[in-house]
């Protein structure tokens, strides 16, 4: 009943919803009063959802965050991954207003031809590509949830990245998992085939946070593939002056490419195409692809290969590689992209760093008013 009106599909569909009523009326059936942990379960719910606050009453205990260190560092947590997703909420914003899409949706609304899916009042997907799992129940350290797709879909941990094993993952029968839940730990899944445009550097204030450069998650499917757009304006104006819409695409190259030239064998490549007249100021600093399925041996960011830092193997030993990596861009002054893959995760890391200090300061980084290609080969398949 809490979540219902923040995943409302049907007119007049509610985007900018809260579950606000999930603090006014969460009370210890003894006292009347909140409690640390139910405090802490729903500072990090209501941080995917779109409008977030903290609401009380009066009479009742103060129920800032700060009132429990438990809460604090949960709330901490929370709020530095929903300032990383801004610019995701963003383009669920703009869709909204546009298409009519509802920011929060019911599971079935993504899954329509899975009607085991019709009675999950539990779970919910901000946009298509991020499932939500909350607690909301006291003095438990797990939560039962569904996996849509029939495990078709993989789905990966937002915050290790880790994919989600489940003992019944055939494609016919509903996915049904046991999640743990530790206080300070809400369970947030990002769909295969997606790519999500992010805040590299979540900042105090939305202020901040817009100051630093972007990071693009990519979760590859079992085809290896991901597609996704985020839509960017000066995010002040109203109403909405310029725009633009960048497109992220992931494929697996075994062909010819457009201009007839033979590509190799295995090769990946990620294809980032602006589209509008708005210019970005924030330069995408970071690239993670997940479900890369083995170490690459080769990785361009376009045309220039990127010297790798280190890989990480399941027993945490570092394998360094060679190569500058260096690349500049005019008026921008110098960059490096390093690359890393973590064997665990099966994830390739991306990063820019500045070429004399080594950090990932202002001005590294792609301009997202360009088109650019990232690519990346298996070792023993170039």
């Amino acid at each position: 009943m809490v979540l219902t009106p923040s995943c409302s599909v049907f007119p007049p569909s509610p985007s900018f919803a809260t579950d606000d009523l999930s603090f006014f009326f969460s009370f210890s059936v003894v006292d009347g009063n909140t409690d640390e942990e139910l405090c802490n379960r729903w500072m990090q719910l209501s941080a995917f959802t779109p409008f977030y606050r903290n609401h009380n009453t009066k009479g009742a205990i103060s129920q800032e965050p700060y009132r429990w260190d438990s809460v604090a560092e949960a709330s901490r947590i929370a709020i530095a991954a929903r300032y990383s997703l801004l610019p995701y909420w963003y383009t669920l914003f703009a869709n909204a207003s546009t298409r009519g899409t509802p920011p929060v949706r019911p599971l079935f609304f993504e899954f329509p031809d899975e009607p085991e899916l019709f009675g999950v009042d539990r779970q919910f997907l901000v946009g298509s590509d991020i499932l939500v799992t909350p607690v909301l129940s006291p003095n438990v350290t797990s939560v039962e949830g569904i996996l849509p797709g029939r495990g078709k879909v993989i789905w990966r941990d937002f915050f290790t990245h880790q994919v989600v094993q489940s003992s019944n993952s055939s494609n016919t029968s509903t996915v049904t998992v046991t999640l743990p839940a530790p206080l300070s730990h809400i369970n947030v899944h990002v769909r295969s085939g997606s790519a999500i445009l992010m805040h590299a550097e979540p900042g105090y204030t939305i202020e901040e946070t817009r100051a630093g450069g972007y990071a693009l998650l990519v979760s590859l499917d079992s085809s290896l593939e991901a597609r996704g757009d985020a839509y960017v304006d000066d995010g002040l104006s109203d109403p909405p002056g310029e725009n633009k819409v960048v497109r992220f695409e992931v494929v697996t190259r075994s062909d010819g490419n457009s201009s007839g030239e033979p590509q190799q064998q295995g090769r990946r490549r990620l294809d980032i195409t602006p589209e509008g007249l708005f210019v970005i100021d924030q330069r995408l600093k970071e690239v993670t692809v997940l479900g890369v399925e083995g170490r690459p041996e080769r990785v361009e960011v376009d045309g220039v290969e990127v010297g790798n830092s280190s890989s990480v193997s399941d027993d945490g030993n570092g394998d360094s590689g060679s190569g500058s990596g260096s690349s500049s861009e005019e008026g921008t002054g110098e960059g490096i992209w390093q690359w890393q893959w973590i064997e665990e995760t099966e994830e390739l890391v991306l990063r820019a760093i500045n070429a004399t200090s080594g950090d990932s300061g202002t001005g590294v980084g792609v301009d997202l008013n360009r088109g650019h290609v990232v690519e990346w080969w298996l070792e023993g398949e170039r």
